[in-house]
């Protein structure tokens, strides 16, 4: 019997543990402060360009580029950008931990202290690729905020909020963590039933 299908004999979840479920609701404590953040920060920088700043930009918006300015340009291509580099850096991060996991022994603890689970080792996988995702739509989505500040372009603040948006998608939550988890269960087994050569 494999160390993961062993979790599911008596009807149980790996992830219905109480330390699981905690691990599950701090990152997604961590990535709703992320995606409040934003919007903290987007609502201040709003309020500075209408009210402080008159609705003026601090710099022109001359430059375009088939008649829309460049600025704006760059803040849709920086948010296209970061969704595209989300969704195609994460799964790397979730393939290349679910092979480390597979041929990998875990690191070997403080003296007393138990050797990680494979549940535990595939949650940390999983856990380091959504706070990725989110750190890198995090930073663009900052950078498009402050583009905003510098152009007052309304439209910089549509590309934040369809960031916002693609990071409540994303949002991590029971039933999303749980289909994961079972994925990478499985292609575990895999992984280690038929090792590469």
């Amino acid at each position: 019997m494999n160390r993961i299908t062993q979790y599911f004999d008596d009807g149980s979840h790996p992830l219905d543990t109480p330390e699981m479920q905690s691990r599950q609701n701090v990152l997604r404590l961590l990535c709703l402060a992320m995606i409040g953040g934003l919007i903290i920060l987007s609502v201040g920088v709003v309020c500075t360009v209408m009210f402080a700043l008159g609705g003026r930009p601090l710099s022109g918006n001359a430059g375009r580029l088939v008649g829309v300015p460049i600025v704006t340009v760059l803040g849709a291509t920086l948010t296209l950008s970061a969704v595209a580099i989300a969704r195609a850096i994460v799964p790397m991060l979730w393939n290349s931990g679910l092979k480390r996991v597979a041929t990998e022994p875990p690191e070997t603890p403080e003296d007393g202290v138990p050797p990680e689970t494979d549940p535990e080792r595939l949650w940390r996988v999983y856990a380091g690729g959504k706070f990725a995702e989110f750190a890198v739509t995090e930073a663009a989505a900052f950078a498009t905020a402050v583009l905003y500040h510098l152009t007052a372009d309304p439209a910089m603040i549509a590309f934040v909020a369809g960031i916002v948006a693609f990071q409540l998608l994303r949002l991590p939550n029971a039933a999303r963590n749980r289909i994961w988890f079972d994925g990478a269960a499985l292609k575990l087994e895999e992984l280690r039933s038929n090792p590469a050569p």
